[in-house]
């Protein structure tokens, strides 16, 4: 935070020379006190010149042998580097804009702002009068719904108070324990909320209407709250899948039934649609993960009438409808009102695709599945930093789920998640954390799989293999043959592959369907443990 701190002072005094001597660049001359190093580069990048209103500090370095940059921008600062990696040591910085008539190509590199947090940090003190809402924003206020504002931010009726009001009460309650506070595995810490609350841009926000209801015999977990923008705009948080046992139960029941959270929020929101149209409101509605499918099937669900009242409706890398179950796509109601958005390994987000829906694909910095996680996308200052398509590994996974669920009726996807989420609980677990952390739960969750239906065991099989590397990615290949030796000692529970054409010659396999596609095994295993793999 000092060196930060540091860097955001002299970029005060550069932009402070800019406005006095405009048109005039940064001169070549000896660096700042405090950072060593050669002297300032005395001319812009080509296709760049000083002194114009979109200002920008840019400055860069070494760690090791990885170059990390970080820029700043006169409407907010703006970088690719986290604080922690930014150092006074071998600093270069120059100081540039964008020339009238500059070529998109370069207008457009401006560097991201790495994620929500700096975006609170970096921009929170531009008003919404200054700058509009944005699909940052957007992402911002879904995550949102994920902290437990029971008992400080009033229920339904009972009146707004501030988001200041609301995270100062939040921390207090705390003590220091910000994690027992937040239901989900988003790294949502103290210093993100209170970047929150004392923001220009949200910290004057009215946060109400909370509700948070959570019930183990109805397979039921549900939160959200609204928040009041300056200029009639309201938002809608849905809360996404916590990490209860329940809450990733009810994900999975969303491939073959309308759950008691979907339920909840249709109505929740068609409270919410009701008063906006009464006070002259327009309504924004958004959430992530589960959230996100509550937002798009409660917005879908609104009576006709009331549909003009909606102004975006944000899904966050949540699964869409099961056709089967509702026929009617977010997307469908609301065209370009519908603003879909995935990280580039999305596999919740995936469930139940349909092509023909726009989506947007958001860079992450989280590694595989963790790119769930909403506060790893990165983001600029008013969009998300867009990638072109999603990962091969993250496609692998979904052409098996996509296999699956394409071959599984209501009934089959029914009898999966009895016997997968049964066979968690058969440890005594509630959570994903206690499933995974205890080895006796472990063991038993594997024995309760043993008598699983064959295609349950097969799609977990498929699954375990991708996870364990065997996948066309080389890097994971040492970390795939170590899993292989592990693989063995469940080997009695997944199903054997046999050899193409071969015939099973009992009755063993009737019904099973067809078998999944096997991955790939590592291009630098050896043969005879690329087979072994595949036997098993």
């Amino acid at each position: 935070p000092a060196e930060h701190e540091t860097i955001k002072a002299l970029f005060r005094k550069v932009m402070a020379s800019a406005r006095r001597a405009p048109g005039t660049g940064p001169a070549g001359g000896a660096r700042p006190a405090g950072f060593p190093g050669g002297p300032l580069p005395a001319r812009p990048p080509r296709g760049l010149a000083p002194a114009h209103g979109n200002l920008r500090l840019s400055c860069s370095h070494r760690e090791g042998h990885k170059p990390v940059t970080c820029g700043f921008s006169r409407q907010g600062l703006s970088r690719t580097a986290t604080k922690s990696q930014v150092s006074p040591y071998g600093l270069t910085f120059v100081a540039y804009s964008l020339l009238p008539g500059t070529p998109p190509n370069l207008a457009r590199r401006d560097p991201p702002m790495a994620n929500i947090q700096d975006y609170l940090d970096l921009r929170g003190d531009i008003t919404f009068d200054e700058r509009p809402f944005n699909v940052v924003d957007g992402l911002v206020l879904s995550v949102l719904s994920y902290v437990d504002f029971a008992g400080i931010v009033p229920g339904e009726g009972e009146g707004p108070v501030t988001l200041s009001h609301a995270v100062e009460a939040l921390l207090d309650r705390a003590r220091g324990d910000v994690a027992s506070c937040v239901r989900s595995l988003a790294k949502i810490d103290e210093r993100h909320l209170r970047l929150l609350g004392a923001s220009r841009r949200f910290g004057q926000a009215l946060a109400r209407d909370y509700a948070d209801v959570f019930d183990r015999d109805r397979d039921l977990q549900f939160a959200a709250l609204s928040v009041e923008l300056p200029g009639g705009l309201c938002f809608v948080s849905f809360r996404g899948t916590d990490s209860s046992l329940v809450g990733w139960r009810e994900d999975f029941m969303l491939s073959f039934e309308v759950t008691e959270a979907q339920r909840l929020a249709a109505e929740y929101l068609l409270r919410q649609a009701r008063r906006a149209e009464a006070e002259g409101l327009r309504l924004m509605v958004g959430g992530h993960s589960k959230g996100a499918n509550l937002a798009s099937f409660s917005a879908a669900l609104l009576p006709d009438e009331l549909h003009h009242v909606i102004e975006r409706v944000y899904s966050n890398d949540g699964p869409l409808m099961a056709p089967e179950v509702v026929p009617l796509s977010c997307h469908d109601v609301y065209g370009e009102r519908f603003v879909r958005i995935v990280p580039t390994y999305s596999v919740v987000g995936m469930l139940f695709d349909d092509p023909s829906d726009p989506k947007t694909i958001v860079r992450s910095t989280g590694d595989g599945a963790l790119q769930h996680d909403p506060t790893t996308w990165q983001v600029h200052a008013d969009r998300l930093d867009e990638a072109g398509d999603l990962l091969p590994q993250c496609k692998l996974v979904n052409a098996i789920f996509d296999k699956w669920l394409r071959g599984a009726d209501l009934a089959d996807r029914e009898l999966f998640t009895r016997q997968i989420f049964d066979a968690f609980e058969a440890g005594g677990a509630t959570t994903f954390d206690e499933v995974m952390g205890n080895p006796v739960s472990a063991q038993r969750v594997l024995a309760a799989l043993r008598d699983a239906d064959p295609r349950t065991k097969e799609l977990i099989g498929e699954l375990v293999q991708v996870a364990a590397g065997e996948t066309w990615d080389a890097t994971v290949a040492a970390v795939a043959s170590a899993t292989r030796a592990a693989l063995s000692a469940v080997g009695a529970m997944l199903p054997q592959h046999r050899p193409a054409g071969e015939g099973r010659g009992d009755a063993e396999g009737k019904g099973e369907g067809p078998a999944l596609p096997k991955a790939p095994a590592p291009v630098d295993a050896p043969a005879d443990a690329a087979a072994e793999g595949a036997s098993r």
